[in-house]
């Protein structure tokens, strides 16, 4: 933020001030009297055509809105170099970089550990189905889905025969 409105600073003011230097510079005729003295005073003088009636300066307010400034988009909050003084209180979150080719590798051990924790959770008497969908389920699917449940108590011989009928099977 300081470096944005340093630059920001220069665009508007340092740039007039640099070019009026550089004509003052290569101006033969150039008078320091001309140009710093001060002129008549109109009220003393009045009847003097070279007087002029004295005027206060407005004073300059710069804009330093992250929207009015050039680069203002790319500055972020509490950037500054207080953060690394070694009393600063530091985040909780650390920060890493990384390329693209090693996000996807890291994804990719995430989901293999993933997997594996889940095969090794499934013992064999468990009556268990790992299956990832191959496309997404839309929402008339799911209503014919959820219109086929029955709620209700299955009797000890319904529930026994069942058992018997189901077969394991692990995809995955």
């Amino acid at each position: 933020m300081r470096n944005c409105r340093a630059e920001h600073l220069y665009q508007t003011v340092g740039v007039h001030k640099l070019n009026a230097m550089s004509a003052r510079l290569h101006d033969p005729c150039y008078s320091i009297k001309k140009e710093y003295g001060s002129s008549v005073n109109a009220f003393v003088h009045p009847k003097n055509p070279d007087a002029t009636f004295p005027q206060t300066s407005k004073p300059i307010i710069h804009d330093f809105r992250s929207h009015k400034m050039d680069n203002g988009g790319l500055t972020a909050v509490n950037v500054f170099r207080k953060h690394l003084l070694p009393n600063a209180k530091q985040s909780k979150y650390k920060t890493r970089t990384m390329t693209r080719e090693e996000a996807d590798a890291e994804e990719a051990m995430r989901k293999e550990k993933k997997l594996k924790k889940q095969t090794e959770e499934i013992s064999e008497d468990d009556n268990v189905v790992l299956q990832e969908p191959e496309q997404p389920i839309s929402v008339d699917e799911l209503m014919t889905l959820t219109d086929k449940l029955k709620i209700g108590k299955k009797s000890k011989k319904e529930r026994a025969e069942e058992e018997a009928a189901a077969q394991i099977t692990i995809k995955i």
